[in-house]
């Protein structure tokens, strides 16, 4: 199995893709600064030039990433992605006094629009040109007194979708002060936990940094 740098592990790997459990503070690919990106850590790792991401997360997020090792299997994997869909679970945290006020179970359906200049997500009152469907499934996991832990079921795959939907509804993810967040941290409580891609599923626990918590 390749070894990756910065904590970021390979928990899949074959002649067409690997899937990566990203780290906290990792770019998922290269924004044309010097910091150190998933991308090329592959690249170099593995000697392989044609690596593409096939799904991405946030520097400041972290969890599984699927990264194609040549061009017919970017192409497969995305078909695959757009035909099939990909089952997308994550884990989150938001602050109890936050939470209280959602069901143990639920659904979020929005409308969303992006603005590209701030790059931040809103929710639309009415369907407009540019907005977007966007769907998700939650479920209480744990809840004290202080934090309160999520799992979701991602239906539709927006710009920071699931951030804005529970920031929304007057629960942000801890951490997250671009939607509303009091906690500050350089990382936000979310976690790409588990993927369903060609077939098979692959699933870590979530490691957060903002707070200690393990399934």
């Amino acid at each position: 199995m390749t070894i990756l740098k910065n904590n970021c592990k390979v928990i899949f790997e074959n002649d067409d893709f690997m899937v990566v459990d990203k780290a906290y503070g990792v770019l998922s690919q290269s924004n044309r600064s010097f910091d150190l990106d998933l991308v090329s850590m592959v690249r170099s790792a593995t000697k392989k030039k044609d690596v593409t991401p096939i799904n991405r997360l946030d520097r400041n997020v972290a969890g599984l990433i699927v990264l194609a090792l040549n061009k017919n299997a970017a192409a497969r994997l995305n078909k695959d992605m757009i035909d099939h869909g990909w089952d997308k679970t994550y884990v989150l945290a938001c602050q109890s006094e936050d939470a209280d006020k959602l069901d143990i179970k639920g659904h979020m359906q929005d409308q969303m629009d992006f603005d590209k200049k701030n790059n931040l997500s809103f929710v639309c009152k009415n369907k407009t040109k540019t907005s977007k469907n966007a769907e998700l499934d939650y479920e209480k996991l744990y809840s004290d007194k202080d934090v309160t832990f999520f799992r979701v079921h991602l239906k539709t795959g927006r710009h920071h979708q699931i951030r804005l939907q529970f920031a929304s509804r007057s629960c942000p993810l801890i951490g997250d002060g671009k939607y509303g967040s009091k906690i500050k941290a350089s990382n936000i409580a979310l976690y790409s936990t588990a993927l369903t891609v060609l077939g098979q599923e692959f699933e870590v626990n979530p490691k957060f940094q903002v707070l200690e918590f393990k399934l």
